[in-house]
């Protein structure tokens, strides 16, 4: 949380964002100048009419100038719960708030760095290779 009793801003979100993001460019992308621009939720629930669920970790701007999201989901012990289950907080991000491939970043983190199991959607496909 950029905004913690830890006073250090958003310097974290930073460095995660130099390790996991090679190109300055896109580093530059997704962040803001100002700290408490960023938004930080654990748990973030989604619902539509057609999709619902729960997101780990959700990061997004609130920036209108600087718009970008960010979603983490933990599968440390676990494999994915449902048939699509990133590709429907994709979906969400993308069909309902409007994020697009450019501007929304999606980390799955596993023990062994392997991709979701059960990918249905060719769309999704595309957008994690």
């Amino acid at each position: 949380n950029p905004n913690g009793s830890h006073a250090q801003g958003d310097l974290f979100y930073r460095l995660f964002l130099e390790t996991v993001l090679c190109e300055n460019e896109k580093i530059q992308r997704f962040q803001n100048e100002r700290s408490l621009d960023y938004y930080l939720k654990k748990e973030q629930y989604i619902s539509s009419t057609k999709e619902t669920g729960r997101i780990d970790i959700f990061i997004k701007s609130q920036n209108s100038a600087n718009r970008f999201a960010i979603f983490i989901e933990n599968k440390w012990g676990s494999g994915d719960s449902c048939v699509d289950q990133v590709y429907k907080y994709y979906w969400y991000l993308t069909k309902i708030l409007g994020y697009t491939n450019e501007n929304l970043l999606v980390f799955y983190l596993t023990k062994y760095g392997g991709d979701p199991e059960l990918i249905e959607k060719d769309e999704f496909k595309i957008f994690i290779k």
